[in-house]
């Protein structure tokens, strides 16, 4: 296979195309699940749809950060584990 032309590493495509499937899907079982329900009508099954949107593009946004932060480390500390808090 050829390397990405862009220098950057395969599986981080790979992993947002994971994100991607799962967030879809995910969204998709619920949706389904609430509109089974004979007692649920469209209006109130679309709250927790948009929620759970809401929720994944929080999540989205956090990952894209901290994939920012680390990349603007110096090639040495870019794969360490995080530290964590300092107490």
């Amino acid at each position: 296979m050829n390397a990405p032309s862009n220098g950057a590493p395969r599986r981080r495509k790979t992993s947002a195309v994971v994100f991607a499937v799962l967030l879809l899907a995910g969204l998709l079982m619920l949706a389904i699940r609430l509109v089974a329900r004979p007692d649920v009508t469209i209006g109130e099954a679309a709250l927790p749809v948009l929620g759970g949107i809401a929720i994944a593009v929080a999540l989205a946004v956090m990952v894209r950060r901290d994939r920012q932060d680390r990349d603007s480390l110096p090639a040495a500390r870019q794969d360490r584990p995080d530290q964590g808090s300092p107490p």
